[in-house]
């Protein structure tokens, strides 16, 4: 089947922008507090089969930072984040609009003690609230003139966390690095929670009241690592941890339809848990100028989520029972060179890695890819400076293509009762086995560093991102063709050709 990337942005719509700040005040001596903020917003529409899609994001912080002494500290802050998307999508038969957000707000404390030569105590506190709206959906259907709509209940919850971590030296060439991390999540009301069977169908149904809690997971959380100083220019590290993840992504790798559906943990989603490991060796050359590095590493992973195959994700309002849980693995060989001194700088690096899980019922019980399975990543980054004030840059970057879900064969349901025309269904092949073509960009920009004004400094970036115009593909999806519905050819949609940019910097 032929690729038509053009044809779906004949009538393509995209812009974005991106808005951040800081302000920082010196109130004392011993007293430092900053405000920080960022607002970005995407927008893409097109013409043929997913009308649109809008993603905007915002974030923000207040930060105190205390000193009680020269070697004790606080830093305490409050966070928030807001991410929100709508797809509207156009199937034929059906349109409809699809609307998703998190809004979280939290509070972290975070004490740090120096004692010692080159030993540190941290310990500390955060608490944050999250509050997601998996999924607001309408929909028209044209055949049968109905408007139904979904809107799966906000979810919402509160994740705690406190740690302590302790850094100090053995002797002079061993340097340990050991902490653990207490971890609770609990989901709150308002809530309505079905409850399944063996068959993943609706077997009881419990609600619960504003600020019930009903649900409470725990876990502890080690980590530890070490350096091994060999000589002065050369080391070798190693370390381990175990994390848990109480908010989970679950991505639809089918071609037609890039939807992620962001859920809380729940009482039929465990938190998922990873335990890694790695070991590296670092080494310095030329006096600190090249810096290189490489770095093995493996991760196992335990109550993994995805979608059960052939899933129904629009309009559904019983989305949990379209999930399923299973395990995975993830390794690696990450590579680095850096050069560090002299006015052309710049870094290499390379990596090679592998994510595989296995998932009830999913892909006939086999292992397949993860969606974050991208084989090799290569990124070259080069800086030079022509003068002290005029700087060329360069970036390119390669990886893998992401694994996806092609179809591989259709059926016919015949016109009759509830069609005027014959009807094609795809039939898909097994879960993640093809990938998107390779991503490849250049990203070129010169730097113009003004004249300065006292304490205002300020400079002048050119940049052209995509320089050579690749047509990295966003999702491919396929179509029938339009005199000849019998007959399906996919089509890749692309976001970015050559975008050229002017960036004005200052801080005062």
């Amino acid at each position: 089947m032929p690729l038509a990337p053009e044809a779906a942005l004949r009538s393509a719509v995209l812009h974005f922008y991106d808005l951040n700040g800081k302000l920082t005040w010196k109130a004392s001596e011993k007293d430092r507090v900053s405000l920080t903020g960022y607002f970005g917003k995407d927008v893409f529409g097109m013409g043929d089969n997913v009308a649109g899609m809008n993603f905007s994001n915002a974030a923000y912080s207040l930060a105190w930072m205390h000193r009680f002494s020269d070697n004790f500290f606080l830093n305490s802050s409050v966070v928030g984040s807001r991410y929100a998307y709508d797809l509207s999508f156009d199937m034929g038969s059906m349109k409809g609009v699809w609307m998703a957000t998190i809004n979280d707000v939290g509070l972290r404390e975070d004490f740090t003690y120096l004692y010692g030569d080159q030993g540190s105590f941290k310990f500390g506190v955060s608490g944050i609230y999250h509050d997601i709206m998996p999924c607001d959906a309408t929909a028209e259907s044209v055949a049968a003139g109905d408007n139904p709509s979904v809107v799966l209940p906000n979810q919402y919850a509160i994740e705690y966390a406190l740690y302590v971590m302790n850094q100090h030296k053995l002797g002079e060439r061993i340097t340990l690095k050991y902490g653990l991390r207490g971890a609770l999540f609990q989901n709150v009301g308002p809530a309505t929670v079905h409850s399944y069977n063996s068959n993943y169908e609706v077997a009881g149904t419990k609600t619960y009241g504003r600020g019930d809690f009903y649900n409470t997971y725990w876990g502890i959380e080690p980590r530890v690592g070490a350096v091994f100083q060999l000589d002065y220019n050369s080391s070798i590290k190693a370390s381990y941890s175990r994390t848990m993840q109480f908010l989970q992504l679950i991505s639809n790798s089918s071609a037609g339809s890039p939807l992620d559906v962001w859920m809380t943990s729940s009482p039929n989603i465990k938190p998922q848990s990873a335990n890694q490991g790695s070991v590296g060796y670092f080494r310095n050359f030329f006096d600190d100028m090249f810096e290189t590095s490489g770095e093995v590493f493996y991760k196992y992973l335990n109550n993994v989520v995805d979608f059960k195959d052939h899933a129904q994700l629009i309009m559904n309002p019983l989305l949990e029972g379209e999930l399923r849980t299973g395990v995975g693995y993830s390794y690696g060989l990450e590579l680095m060179a850096r050069k560090n001194i002299g006015a052309f700088t710049g870094w290499v690096s390379y990596t090679y890695s592998r994510s595989y899980r296995k998932v009830e019922t999913v892909n006939d019980n086999d292992w397949y890819r993860a969606p974050s399975d991208r084989p090799h990543n290569l990124n070259i980054v080069l800086s030079y400076d022509i003068t002290k004030r005029i700087n060329l840059s360069a970036n390119w970057t390669y990886s893998t293509g992401s694994p996806v879900t092609y179809p591989e064969g259709r059926f016919v349901i015949p016109a009759g009762e509830f069609a005027v025309n014959d009807t094609y269904v795809p039939v898909y092949g097994k879960r993640n086995t093809y990938r998107m073509p390779d991503y490849h960009r250049l990203d070129l920009a010169a730097t113009f560093e003004l004249k300065k004004h006292g304490r205002y400094q300020h400079d002048l970036n050119i940049s052209l991102y995509n320089a050579y115009g690749r047509h990295n593909p966003w999702y491919i999806t396929f179509l029938e063709e339009e005199n000849d519905p019998g007959n399906m050819y996919a089509e890749s949609i692309y976001l970015f050709s050559i975008v050229p940019s002017i960036t004005y910097n200052f801080k005062f």
